[in-house]
């Protein structure tokens, strides 16, 4: 990923934070013929420096069968993005361009069918999504969840590399972006608001 310096996003604390708040990622893998790419929500975590994401897809999806362990996948994790205009700066030579934060993971995937994990691996999204439904979902029929672990594969990724970009309009001054940050927050889009809330996060 193209990374200029004014917008590296360093601090592994923030990016696996905000990996964990922007958990729909893209899945993206190569095969014989074209990249492949599944949108999947991931359970991130992180022990002793390590960091794991581990997500289910579809059996159906025939993705999953170019992971062949060898080759490393990337898994790219979008939050708040917004067109930003040229109005909120000082002088009139200057042009519209896109705010964005995002982060690119890169790691060998490993692929599991066991029961226990995949188990375990919902019991997480449940505890992260929703935590009120595990009474429900301890009570649908065995059977019923059988056919559902059927039908899905896991995946594992222990990150080897780890790339934050969070272009905020670094390279603008300080008063244009807290223009910026003005507009934006006076928008009812939530991704405009998204990145109002992160550029001044990121002036303070």
């Amino acid at each position: 990923m193209y990374i200029p310096a004014y917008t590296e996003a360093k601090d592994r604390i923030k990016l696996v934070a905000f990996m964990k708040s922007y958990n729909f990622a893209l899945l993206i893998s190569n095969n014989e013929e074209h990249p492949d790419v599944t949108p999947l929500p991931f359970v991130v975590t992180e022990e002793e420096r390590k960091l794991r994401l581990v997500t289910h897809i579809a059996r159906a999806n025939p993705q999953w069968k170019n992971l062949n362990g060898k080759e490393n996948v990337l898994v790219l994790f979008q939050g708040p993005h917004c067109y930003i205009s040229p109005k909120f700066y000082e002088s009139r030579m200057n042009v519209p361009t896109w705010n964005y934060t995002m982060a690119a993971a890169y790691g060998k995937p490993k692929i599991f069918h066991e029961r226990e994990k995949h188990l375990n691996l919902v019991h997480s999204m449940f505890e992260i999504m929703e935590p009120k439904f595990r009474s429900q979902w301890d009570d649908l029929p065995e059977d019923y969840k059988e056919k559902l672990f059927s039908e899905i594969v896991g995946i594992e990724i222990e990150v080897e590399k780890l790339e934050g970009k969070f272009k905020l309009s670094q390279n603008k001054t300080l008063d244009e972006q807290k223009r910026i940050i003005e507009g934006l927050m006076m928008n009812d889009d939530s991704l405009k608001r998204g990145v109002a809330e992160m550029m001044e996060e990121n002036i303070t």
